[in-house]
Formats: structure tokens, C-alpha cells, sequence
């Protein structure tokens, strides 16, 4: 594979996964995604922290953003 292709596959993957954190942050402790995920983050949660070092906090906070219009 080529560097553009994997390039490719790396941003479809971070956009996955940027698509998934708000709801599987949901489903814990009753707080709201934000908050479940950087209570995780603060027990060091191995699958935190490796998103933390793959995302940047704007992509972070980008991806617990609710779209315009939602409610």
C-alpha cells in the first residue's frame, strides 16, 4: 500500500472512531459522553489513552460536539 492509501485509511479510521466515542461514552455511568470519557482518561483506561495519543483534543472535542440542529 502506498502512503496516500494509507493516509486514506487512517483518516476513515479516525473518523470512525470519532463517530462511535459519543455513544459509547453514553452507555457509562449516567454522566454525559464528555464527562464518562475523561473520567476514563483520568483512570488512566488503556483504550483512553491510546485515543488520546491518536486524536488531537480539537478532534476530541470536535467529536462530542452535537451537530447543529440536533437536540
Amino acid at each position: 500500500m502506498d502512503r496516500k492509501g494509507a493516509s486514506r485509511q487512517i483518516a476513515a479510521l479516525k473518523a470512525i472512531l470519532k463517530t462511535l466515542l459519543p455513544e459509547d461514552y453514553l452507555m457509562q455511568s449516567g454522566g454525559s459522553p464528555k464527562d464518562n470519557f475523561l473520567e476514563s482518561l483520568e483512570k488512566d483506561e488503556p483504550i483512553v489513552m491510546a485515543i488520546t495519543n491518536e486524536l488531537t483534543e480539537s478532534e476530541i472535542e470536535g467529536a462530542f460536539r452535537r451537530p447543529k440542529g440536533a437536540r
